[in-house]
C-alpha cells in the first residue's frame, strides 16, 4: 500500500520526474547560473542564481493581427480558481512575418512561485488578449516549473 501511495503522489512533488528539458547555463564572467524551461504554449519560466540568491521570472507571448502600443496588464488564471494579477506589467508589441507578437517578461514573487508550483496555469491574458492553455501543456508547464525550482 505504501508503494502505491508513493507512486501516485510522487509526480505531485517532483519525485522521479524527468527534468532533462531544463536548460542550464553558467556565465563565465559573473558566475551567474540560469535555468530555463522549454517554451510551451508561449510560456517560459526562468530561474537565475547569483550571489544574492534565487530569482524567478516568467515570459509570455501572444500572436495577434493589430499593433497596440503602451499596453499594460497581465493576468494568470490557475486551475484552483485563483488568479495572479499584474495590472501595471508592460506588454511589448513586436512585428514578425505573421503579424504581431505581444510579449511580457516579469519577476515572480515568492507567493506567486508557490501558487504556480501547486496549481496548473490554465489561461493567461496579455493586455486585452486572452489565451487558453491546452490541458496537456498545463501538465507540462507545472512539471517543468517544479523541475526548475529543484534545479541546482
Amino acid at each position: 500500500m505504501k508503494k502505491l501511495v508513493f507512486i501516485l503522489l510522487a509526480p505531485l512533488f517532483g519525485i522521479g520526474q524527468n527534468c532533462s528539458e531544463i536548460i542550464k547555463k553558467t556565465d563565465d564572467i559573473t558566475g551567474e547560473i540560469s535555468f530555463k524551461t522549454p517554451v510551451t504554449e508561449d510560456i517560459r519560466f526562468i530561474k537565475m542564481i547569483d550571489k544574492s540568491g534565487e530569482l524567478y521570472f516568467m515570459s509570455l507571448s501572444y500572436y495577434g493581427k493589430s499593433v497596440i502600443a503602451d499596453a499594460t496588464g497581465v493576468i494568470l488564471t490557475l486551475e484552483n480558481g485563483s488568479k495572479i494579477e499584474k495590472p501595471n506589467q508592460k506588454v511589448k508589441c513586436e512585428v514578425n512575418s505573421d503579424g504581431y507578437i505581444y510579449k511580457s517578461f516579469f519577476s515572480l514573487s515568492k507567493a506567486e512561485k508557490e501558487q504556480l508550483s501547486k496549481s496548473k496555469l490554465t489561461a493567461f491574458k496579455l493586455y486585452i488578449f486572452p489565451k487558453e492553455v491546452e490541458a496537456i501543456m498545463q501538465e507540462s508547464n507545472l512539471k517543468n516549473f517544479n523541475c526548475l525550482i529543484t534545479a541546482k
